[in-house]
């Protein structure tokens, strides 16, 4: 790869690509937010019926910890949905917690959705319930995805469907990680 660069503009220009990037969306690049909630706990879980829809919601209050460099997500505590900023920029999201599954046959959908989007969900991904029933588990679900204006006009909304189980979930944490930027 040959790399033009003009310091006047702050651009960098790959001359066989013909692609344009300014410092500004190099720098960007590895940027990370990590949050955990503390809403949800052992304690008091989040349960979630067979077959029902629930979206992962919280409050600022709810958030037990958080740390970053470079990147804080932006969030509608009215509305419940991450609101992102950038177009064009490309994210991944690795998001954890415990649960526990009220049977062993049992799946559960997670999923990241847009309101008034269509083609939902974003990004998703099945989970299998592979221990005893009410046996603490641990999931570790990997998303990426693309911001469009239509994530910028909607949002994003995190929800977990059970399928063939009923649910419990807790200790739940987000770490995201912006893999290139529109900027």
């Amino acid at each position: 790869m040959t790399i033009a660069t003009d310091l006047y503009l702050g651009q960098v220009i790959d001359l066989q690509s013909k692609q344009v990037r300014t410092a500004e969306s190099v720098l960007k690049k590895g940027d990370w937010h990590f949050t955990q909630l503390g809403n949800y706990t052992s304690a008091s879980p989040l349960a979630i019926a067979n077959n029902t829809t629930s979206k992962i919601t919280f409050q600022p209050e709810d958030i037990t910890y958080t740390n970053g460099n470079g990147f804080t997500t932006e969030y509608d505590f009215i509305n419940q949905k991450f609101m992102p900023k950038t177009l064009n920029d490309l994210f991944s999201v690795e998001v954890r917690f415990k649960f526990r599954a009220t049977s062993n046959d049992g799946h559960f959908d997670v999923k990241l959705e847009s309101p008034n989007f269509t083609f939902n969900p974003i990004s998703g991904n099945s989970v299998s319930s592979v221990k005893a029933a009410n046996d603490e588990q641990f999931a570790s679900i990997d998303f990426r995805f693309f911001i469009g204006q239509d994530l910028i006009d909607n949002g994003i909304e995190f929800k977990i469907v059970p399928r063939g189980t009923g649910l419990q979930i807790y200790d739940v944490s987000y770490l995201v990680v912006r893999l290139s930027s529109g900027k």
